[in-house]
């Protein structure tokens, strides 16, 4: 017997919600399910195999990245994320979380309709507005964190201090200090914790 499978809708807001289910009924022939919270989202996939995902990243309960990672646990679905945050570290990040697709809500609406149908199809699908920012990505090719600062920072946020990365990478603590002042120019952070925080928020550690 084959195990039926369905699209969900995952957003905290109702009116949102309410406008994807309406639009999409009658586009697919597949059941939706929509969902205001990520977590009986989650709790429904263990029982109600999904066969796309369509969320938003900024969610009050759950962050868009966390319940990605979680959904894969239970099983693979394809995923496409509509959203407004269509920013360049953003993007990349999805990118790198190997999204099918990237919806910006600023874009038309029909997008999303566009996307469903590309990703059902096996194709992988970005609206107009994440296209820029997929181009500015490339062509600027943005070099996040070196690789030393990368070290360096990782060390960071597990709470080793400056005297200790230095033992530990071999490295003098003038380098170690140095190397902090470059991050948090690159990062744009008030000081290393603050670039910790934004050094995950953006999946580079």
């Amino acid at each position: 017997m084959i195990k039926k499978k369905y699209i969900y809708l995952i957003d905290d807001h109702d009116m949102i919600l309410a406008g994807l289910q309406t639009m999409l009924t009658g586009v697919v022939s597949l059941p939706i399910l929509a969902f205001t919270s990520p977590k009986d989202a989650l709790l429904s996939l263990k029982s109600k195999a999904g066969e796309l995902i369509i969320l938003d990243l900024s969610m009050d309960e759950m962050h868009g990245y966390k319940f990605i990672e979680e959904s894969r646990k239970i099983g693979k679905n394809k995923i496409i994320v509509f959203t407004s945050h269509g920013e360049v570290w953003n993007v990349g990040k999805l990118l790198n979380f190997n999204i099918n697709g990237i919806v910006h809500k600023n874009d038309l609406m029909d997008e999303i309709e566009y996307a469903v149908h590309e990703v059902l199809e096996g194709n992988n699908y970005y609206s107009p507005l994440i296209e820029n920012t997929i181009k500015l990505l490339n062509k600027e090719n943005i070099n996040h964190l070196a690789t030393r600062e990368t070290e360096i920072l990782t060390l960071s946020a597990v709470g080793f201090v400056a005297k200790e990365i230095a033992t530990k990478l071999e490295i003098s603590p003038n380098t170690v200090s140095t190397t902090h002042k470059k991050i948090c120019s690159k990062l744009e952070a008030l000081n290393i914790t603050h670039a910790v925080k934004i050094a995950k928020d953006r999946g580079y550690i």
